[in-house]
């Protein structure tokens, strides 16, 4: 991901698409794969991995759950959560923190230095 897309977004469409392809064994590692790479990524930790991870196994596990209720059609499916399948998934649990964008101006009194506080 290139440092002007600080706003790490994919369409859940694309990740049930990913989903629906993949064979169930080992299904949640081959889609945290499969949205590191969409990304550019390579984790930068242990935590941001173990976030991404928990974010996709609840995402995984929600696509399933209205996949088994759509009988495993994936007509049905489609029909009935098409506008759930194109919101955007926010993944910004992969941009590291200094790459989150700070406000122009700190809030609070201004900061001075040691020597200037110590005048009187």
């Amino acid at each position: 991901m290139d440092s002007s897309n600080r706003d790490a977004r994919m369409q859940r469409r694309s990740i049930f698409e990913f989903w629906h392809s993949t064979p169930a064994k080992d299904r949640l590692n081959k889609v945290n794969n499969f949205v590191k790479i969409h990304f550019g990524v390579l984790v930068q930790n242990e935590e941001q991995d173990e976030k991404l991870k928990a974010f996709l196994k609840k995402e995984c596990e929600k696509i399933r759950v209205k996949w088994v209720r759509k009988q495993r059609r994936l007509d049905l499916f489609l029909k009935e959560h098409e506008d759930w399948l194109d919101e955007d998934l926010n993944f910004n649990m992969l941009v590291a923190p200094e790459d989150l964008s700070q406000p122009s101006t700190s809030g609070g009194r201004p900061q001075k230095s040691f020597k200037e506080s110590s005048e009187k």
